[in-house]
């Protein structure tokens, strides 16, 4: 929605059509481009479609998909499209290594965010450690990671932020065989300003996932200022730079000895987050997505 929105204040007639309306995608009346996101029957069907209709295709990830049918209708979308959409330039690169051929249909576009006007409220060098989870509490997040390596780091306390609380139980289950129940709060859902409050009280946010495409969680971390220790997965390097520290996903210690080195470095990590603070909201502006997929979009009308 929020593409949306941005487009048609820039004067773009946009119609949204729910995934399952299959129908109206593969024969769509008084429309010049289709523009798909994720892959689904809509997307496929879309690949399906009157090649007079120009075909935008959004995947949001380039993870490896299981079963023969996705990959099948994978292939056909990306054979298909008339340009492809990826997050970041390592999703850009993954895409080429699978599908040959693809490169020059294919651009980077960063997903866009509204950021507060506020300025990056400034973190403390020494001392006890803030640290911050957002996100859902399932497996793929690997929030067990973070107990484990906080019991060699006694300075850190931590405040989870969730969605999703499939795993809520087992992880207090973990913070009381660990002695952490007095260092981890279970915060819960938030959103707006109350979860802008917790960006400013953080030192420090916390994303060991195996898997993520750009996650939303580290832009808004890193406009607030707040360095990132996160896993070195998806987009999340070309969001970090050198406003935090990553690690590789197979090290089983690599979240502790990345926690070690955020420690030991606080100072110059909490100077550079601040310099990327400024670069990241002109970055991943809603009005710069908006701007590169209106210009994706005249080019392709103009071919």
């Amino acid at each position: 929605m929020v593409l949306t929105e941005a487009l048609t204040a820039r004067g773009v007639d946009v119609i949204n059509v729910p995934l399952e309306d299959l129908a109206r995608i593969i024969r769509p009346r008084d429309v010049d481009l289709v523009h798909v996101h994720h892959l689904s029957k809509a997307a496929v069907v879309a690949g399906l479609m009157d090649r007079s209709v120009r075909f935008v295709f959004t995947r949001h990830g380039a993870e490896q998909v299981s079963g023969w049918r996705r990959r099948a209708g994978l292939r056909l979308v990306m054979r298909r499209m008339d340009a492809g959409v990826c997050l970041s330039q390592r999703e850009l690169d993954d895409a080429c290594a699978l599908y040959p051929g693809t490169r020059s249909k294919l651009r980077v576009i960063r997903n866009g965010m509204a950021f507060p006007a506020s300025e990056p409220a400034l973190k403390p060098d020494e001392g006890e450690i803030h640290g911050l989870f957002v996100g859902q509490l399932i497996g793929l997040k690997r929030v067990a990671m973070i107990l484990d390596a906080m019991v060699a780091e006694p300075r850190m306390s931590l405040r989870l932020v969730y969605h999703n609380s499939s795993l809520e139980r087992q992880l207090k289950q973990k913070c009381k065989e660990l002695g952490l129940n007095a260092r981890v709060e279970f915060v819960g859902q938030l959103s707006g300003e109350a979860l802008y409050r917790e960006y400013r009280r953080a030192h420090v946010l916390l994303l060991p996932s195996w898997s993520e495409a750009l996650p939303s969680v580290v832009t808004e971390a890193l406009a607030f200022g707040v360095p990132v220790v996160a896993s070195n997965v998806g987009g999340i390097s070309e969001q970090v730079r050198g406003a935090g520290v990553l690690f590789d996903r197979d090290d089983p210690y690599g979240l502790q000895m990345a926690l070690r080195e955020y420690a030991t470095n606080r100072h110059s990590l909490n100077g550079q987050a601040k310099l990327r603070s400024l670069e990241v909201r002109d970055e991943f502006s809603v009005e710069t997505m908006a701007k590169e997929h209106l210009a994706l979009y005249e080019r392709l009308m103009e071919t």
